[in-house]
Formats: C-alpha cells, sequence, structure tokens
C-alpha cells in the first residue's frame, strides 16, 4: 500500500468502514519504518472529523414510521373535528328557526292570539335560551378547530425541520468520506466556551459548519462568514436545535475562489451584510 492510497482510505478508517483487509494493510503501513507521506497526519484528522460528526449526529434517528404515524393521528384528530362541526350548520338552521319563532310569537301577543300574555313571554324567553346555547356551540366548535389544525400545522413545520437536519447530517457524512476533503477548527473566542468545526473540501467548494454548545440567545443571530482577504462575507444564519448544537451549509459560490479563513459572530436578529457583533468561534485555513 502507498502514501496515497492510505490516505485516500484515512476518512473511511476513520469511520469504522473498511473491511478487515483494508484495515490490515492500512495498520501494516502505518507499521513501516519509513518516511510517511502525511499518512499520520491524514488520519489524524479524518479521526478529529469523525469526533465532530458524532457530536453532531443524535445517538439514534427515529425511523420513518414513526413521523407518519404522528402525522396521521394528527389529520385524524383534525377530521374528527370537521366532522362534528358538520352539525353545527343544522344548529344555525335550528336557532335561526328559533329567531323566526320567537317572532310569531310576538307577533301573536300583540294580535291578541290565543297564547297568554305571561305564557307568551315564557315561550319566547326559552327560544332565546336556547338560541344562545346553539351560538355558543358554535363559537366553541371553531375555537377547537382552530386550536386542532394549528397544532397541525406546527407539527407539520417541526417534522420538515427534523427532516431538514438529517438531510444535512447525512451530507456532511458524505462530504467528510470524500478524497482531499479536509476539517478546519474553529477555536472560541474570549468570554465564549462554544466549539465547532468546518468540514471543507476546495476541490469540490463545498463546506458544511458545525458549531456546538451554543448558548441561547434572545433577539439574536449567530451568523457565519467567510473571510477572504480582509473582506468578510455573510455566508447565513446558524440554527441551534435544542442542546446548542448547529449544522449549516455554505454556498457554493463564496467557495469559488479559496478562503482565508471561517468565522461565526453574535449579530443582531436577521444578521446583517457586515459583522457589528462579537465573534464566538474563528477557524484559520491551511494554505495549499
Amino acid at each position: 500500500m502507498t502514501c496515497e492510497e492510505l490516505k485516500a482510505l484515512a476518512p473511511a478508517w476513520a469511520l469504522g468502514a473498511l473491511d478487515e483487509e483494508e484495515r490490515l494493510a492500512c495498520e501494516a503501513h502505518l507499521a513501516t519504518p519509513r518516511l510517511h507521506e502525511g499518512c499520520e497526519s491524514a488520519v489524524a484528522q479524518a479521526e478529529q472529523a469523525a469526533q465532530v460528526l458524532a457530536w453532531a449526529l443524535p445517538p439514534q434517528s427515529p425511523p420513518e414510521s414513526v413521523w407518519d404515524k404522528i402525522e396521521e393521528q394528527l389529520a385524524e384528530q383534525a377530521r374528527a373535528t370537521m366532522r362534528r362541526e358538520s352539525v353545527l350548520p343544522g344548529w344555525s338552521r335550528f336557532a335561526g328557526a328559533l329567531a323566526l319563532a320567537a317572532s310569531v310569537a310576538v307577533i301573536f301577543l300583540l294580535l291578541g292570539g290565543h297564547l297568554g300574555r305571561q305564557e307568551g313571554a315564557k315561550t319566547v324567553a326559552a327560544m332565546k335560551e336556547s338560541q344562545s346555547r346553539a351560538a355558543g356551540d358554535l363559537s366553541l366548535a371553531q375555537t377547537s378547530r382552530a386550536h386542532i389544525e394549528g397544532q397541525f400545522e406546527a407539527c407539520q413545520r417541526d417534522l420538515k425541520a427534523a427532516s431538514d437536519s438529517l438531510d444535512l447530517r447525512q451530507r456532511a457524512l458524505g462530504l467528510l468520506a470524500e478524497p482531499a476533503t479536509e476539517v478546519v477548527a474553529l477555536a472560541p473566542q474570549a468570554k465564549f466556551s462554544s466549539g465547532g468545526s468546518v468540514i471543507l473540501n476546495r476541490n469540490t467548494h463545498r463546506a458544511i459548519v458545525f458549531a456546538k454548545s451554543l448558548a441561547k440567545v434572545t433577539n439574536r443571530d449567530y451568523e457565519v462568514w467567510v473571510i477572504r482577504k480582509g473582506d468578510k462575507i455573510p455566508a447565513g444564519i446558524l440554527k441551534v436545535e435544542p442542546g446548542g448544537s448547529s449544522l449549516a451549509l455554505i454556498s457554493e459560490s463564496l467557495l469559488q475562489t479559496d478562503a482565508d479563513a471561517f468565522a461565526i459572530t453574535l449579530e443582531p436578529a436577521g444578521g446583517g451584510p457586515v459583522p457589528k457583533g462579537p465573534a464566538v468561534l474563528v477557524g484559520q485555513l491551511k494554505k495549499g
């Protein structure tokens, strides 16, 4: 095995993806007393990247059937509410009929009908009470339906966010396994205790930034920057997950020319075209 072959296999070795024969060949190559061409550093970098992804990946992802069941149950709740409400138009018609009957009762009273004034007043009062109850039932059902529909929409948004996050983690794993991928460590700056890395492939102009232990902030956002020849180019807002971790894809258009560094700053909500807040994490790229 040559040094180039070992460096190409280093990411898969760090992830435990080699078969027994390949693993033994790599170990034998490293044990050979010779001048290696960056083999040790390639293995160390791959192991560091594997550790980064271990921080980012949850211990166990729920199967797709779990999400399907949640959506199915919420949809059934919404349908059940709509079925209950489908009875309401009948109540509305009944309430209208009650109102008409009350009007007729008043006319009979004015014309000296067979109903006595006192009995007629009782009848009208009872009809008005029934009409009021029907209107209350209608309002309650409409409120309940709006509440369930709101829950359903919120759950759909959460499921979409979880799906997007899982997809990005899978893309990070794929990028890590590619030849020439490197890991740029992000060092915490003064007064901040977070950490992170950028998984970068200069050949394909792709990068994914990972940060951990980000403090929860109100009315402020963490913003990513690509630094090139002193220029600080905004590269997006980080969406911080519960627990303080975050994964974000950096646009390929920002990496067509080699960057000098990456940074994460704490900015006013929504970020901006130039950094105004303090630097949280900074990582310098090696030249070449």
